[in-house]
């Protein structure tokens, strides 16, 4: 587990920002919507105000010697002469296309993709990309506190349980419950999952007593997040590996978090008192 800062300027009180969680891309798999993750990308790089961190599973690392391994799920791109080495080729194909959001990057979190790569070749991939894009491995758990800095003014923190995830869920509905049953066994203020190649959102308000001299009865959100795919389950004269099983269709993209940590508010009679950092979670 990994327990990290990361330190996000600010020019004023009225600032908002992007958090994008990015995972389950699947390079190498012909599958992958690389495209689309491309487009993501771009709209990372020129969106300001915009941070993104990585939920794992950045490739498929399908290696031959690997069970699940079909020959005709791999990217075309990639030759014969690629299989053995084929984890190595996608790693590098991944840090070229991330390194144009490489200083928007909060950190890496590993998925089991990429632990089965280091378990059995003995080369971490998440390493790799966390050395070529100047940022850090989250390792598979983490909680990142975002610190929003004014400067000498304030400074105002935004902690998120990162967890690429594990298992499997029916539905929509047991994928949030997962994720939300992680607030039972960690503190934070966002929880994020991914694994589960699901795409859902949600918000659970909590009232607390401020510990002023007049004290305030007041409410904070709580965000949960299924940080989605960009494997297609389906693709028309393509294989998958999801076919077998008949996997539900999967939604291509990404949740989008917005943060204002500055809010001051008048309450009654009373002077402008501060408030939690106002926070909001969408597919």
């Amino acid at each position: 587990m990994k327990c990290y800062n990361f330190r996000i300027p600010c020019e004023g009180r009225g600032d908002v920002f992007s958090i994008i969680p990015m995972g389950c891309v699947h390079l190498g798999n012909d599958n992958c919507e690389k495209e689309k993750f491309k487009n993501m990308v771009d709209y990372i790089k020129n969106k300001e105000k915009t941070y993104w961190v990585g939920m794992g599973d950045y490739c498929d690392f399908i290696n031959y010697k690997d069970k699940r391994f079909d020959p005709g799920t791999i990217d075309q791109k990639y030759s014969i002469k690629s299989l053995k080495t084929l984890h190595q080729e996608e790693t590098k194909e991944m840090a070229e296309i991330l390194k144009p959001i490489a200083n928007k990057c909060i950190g890496l979190v590993e998925g089991n993709h990429e632990q089965t790569i280091d378990r059995d070749y003995l080369f971490n991939p998440v390493d790799y990309l966390a050395t070529e894009l100047n940022t850090v491995n989250l390792s598979y758990i983490s909680i990142v506190s975002l610190l929003f800095d004014r400067g000498s003014h304030s400074t105002r923190g935004v902690d998120i349980f990162l967890w690429h995830g594990d298992g499997s869920v029916a539905n929509d509905g047991g994928a949030l419950n997962k994720v939300m049953r992680l607030e039972s066994k960690f503190d934070a203020d966002i929880y994020l999952m991914a694994h589960v190649h699901r795409k859902v959102c949600g918000t659970r308000i909590k009232h607390f007593k401020t510990r002023s001299k007049v004290p305030l009865l007041l409410q904070k959100k709580k965000l949960f997040g299924v940080t989605g795919t960009f494997l297609s389950t389906y693709q028309q004269d393509k294989k998958s590996y999801g076919e077998k099983p008949a996997y539900d269709p999967t939604p291509i993209g990404v949740l989008k978090i917005t943060i204002e940590p500055f809010v001051k508010q008048r309450i009654g009679n009373r002077k402008s008192i501060e408030l939690p950092p106002n926070m909001h979670i969408s597919e």
